[in-house]
């Protein structure tokens, strides 16, 4: 085996630290993305909650309205 010249360990370690630095970036880049995607679950789980809110309260309204439309008739 021959010993390696300062000029090849000198690139070798440059390009560590290129993709060091690469790898860092990457890093960055994968926390914002599980930020984003958490804030948009969160916002998904919300207006899934208000939908079935809101279905809830439709079906509320029409039973009412049948309710108060079969009650006057089976009384008279």
């Amino acid at each position: 085996m021959t010993a390696a010249s300062p000029d090849r360990l000198d690139r070798i370690e440059s390009t560590l630290e290129t993709v060091l630095e690469k790898i860092q970036q990457i890093d960055t880049k994968v926390e914002k993305l599980d930020t984003d995607v958490r804030a948009a679950n969160e916002r998904t789980d919300t207006y899934w909650e208000a939908s079935k809110l809101l279905i809830n309260l439709a079906f509320g309204l029409i039973a009412t309205a049948v309710i108060a439309i079969i009650v006057p008739a089976v009384l008279r």
